[in-house]
């Protein structure tokens, strides 16, 4: 993993780092008002349908064996999430982190429910986003006009 990323940390060390300049800056600037609260509940309502799936890609990378060679994963989401913690980012920002560990999940578990009575759990997590979708269809896509929002205001708030 260090081969694939070598280049990214040369390019910042030649350049001083200009990521963590340009989070202080935004940290100062447009990042005073972020909340780090809200931030981590965002990042479970962007992918709620997936979240059992992100968790179980997140655990394994610790405890699985195959994955063993990728635990560096692991410690780069717990890194990354710390670092855009800290320096209160937006929430979007994290949003290109989650499709590895779905990877890694769905992976994990394609394993883990192949034999047995947990085989009969498939279904069950595929039907999870589904029907995770449904509640969230009502405040989180626009299918609704503005007109309608403001007067149900209270609806939409998270």
């Amino acid at each position: 993993m260090l081969v694939l990323i070598a280049p990214n940390l040369i390019w910042q060390y030649t350049n001083n780092f200009p990521v963590v300049h340009h989070m202080k800056e935004l940290a100062q600037t447009q990042l005073v008002n972020v909340d780090r609260l809200a931030f981590l509940k965002s990042q479970v309502l962007f992918f709620a349908g997936a979240f059992v799936v992100i968790i179980s890609g997140v655990i394994a990378l610790l405890f699985y064996k195959p994955f063993k060679p990728y635990r560096s994963f692991f410690w780069s989401i717990i890194f990354t999430i710390l670092f855009f913690m800290y320096f209160k980012a937006k929430d979007y920002y994290a949003i290109g982190l989650y499709p590895i560990y779905i990877a890694f999940g769905s992976v994990y578990l394609a394993d883990q429910l192949k034999f047995g009575w947990k085989r009969y759990l498939q279904p069950v997590l595929i039907a999870l986003p589904v029907l995770s979708f449904i509640p969230m269809y009502k405040v989180a896509f626009p299918n609704k006009g503005p007109e309608y929002i403001a007067q149900h205001g209270k609806k939409y708030q998270i």
